[in-house]
């Protein structure tokens, strides 16, 4: 019985490697093999490589969209670098265990144009941090100015407290996640008061031809920097709400 010869493949039905095979899904590029084009997040690469720096590219990649001026410029690396090396002030970033505060709660008083307001910060467990004041902003808005110049220690409204107060008031805050979005806050509102004089500046006298898009990437620069404002002042609110069930040494936390 003669053996039996396998069927051999064809020249034509060669391997063509990968070709039309799915290898893998990202939702970060699009490479469109036909047309030679490699798309970062919408974007043709070699649009970004003519048009766009090394900042912008890795800002795209990280957020799914290209930064505003301000953003660019915090990417830069002598921004990078000041950033890195900024500390909150005594305590330093780590969180102070509840066990090692030698004051809690500490009371400030703080004086401006309305008077003088009486302000008081306790921290819990967990690193609950509880603080109060009874002006009339902190009523109608949920905030105010005058915890969130304490939360970025800020004392120059403070009246009649010692290096040890505030001390002891730094230690409270720091680390915690309220302390955190005081920082926060301060940064988006720095952030969007230069946006704001951005636009008053470049804003064109006449909105037509190439000044059209140029008035449009300055408001679109302003508006990421509103929204990115109204994100950090809402997470300060919804910390700034929470409410102890208890009075402390003399102090009634009451809802602000």
């Amino acid at each position: 019985m003669p053996d039996t010869v396998k069927d051999t493949p064809s020249a034509s039905a060669a391997a063509t490697g990968l070709r039309g095979v799915v290898v893998g899904s990202s939702t970060v590029s699009d490479g469109v093999g036909d047309k030679g084009e490699l798309i970062y997040q919408g974007y043709n690469i070699h649009d970004l490589a003519a048009h766009s720096t090394f900042e912008e590219v890795a800002f795209l990649l990280w957020n799914k969209r290209l930064p505003n001026r301000i953003e660019l410029d915090q990417l830069k690396p002598g921004a990078v670098l000041n950033n890195r090396r900024r500390r909150p002030m005594t305590g330093g970033a780590a969180m102070v265990s509840l066990t090692d505060l030698k004051r809690n709660p500490v009371a400030l008083t703080v004086v401006d144009g309305d008077g003088s307001h009486n302000i008081s910060a306790e921290r819990g467990k967990g690193g609950k941090v509880w603080l109060t004041c009874q002006c009339a902003a902190s009523h109608a808005e949920g905030w105010c100015k005058h915890r969130l110049d304490l939360l970025c220690f800020r004392f120059d409204s403070v009246r009649g407290a010692d290096a040890e107060t505030r001390t002891a008031f730094e230690r409270i805050v720091s680390g915690t996640p309220l302390g955190e979005a005081g920082q926060n806050v301060d940064r988006a509102m720095k952030a969007f008061d230069e946006c704001l004089r951005l636009f008053d500046e470049g804003r064109p006298e006449k909105i037509v031809g190439h000044d059209l898009g140029k008035f449009t990437d300055l408001v679109s620069d302003l508006a990421a920097c509103s929204s990115e404002l109204e994100d950090a002042l809402g997470t300060l609110r919804r910390l700034l709400e929470r409410k102890p069930r208890h009075c402390c040494r003399g102090f009634a936390y009451l809802p602000v």
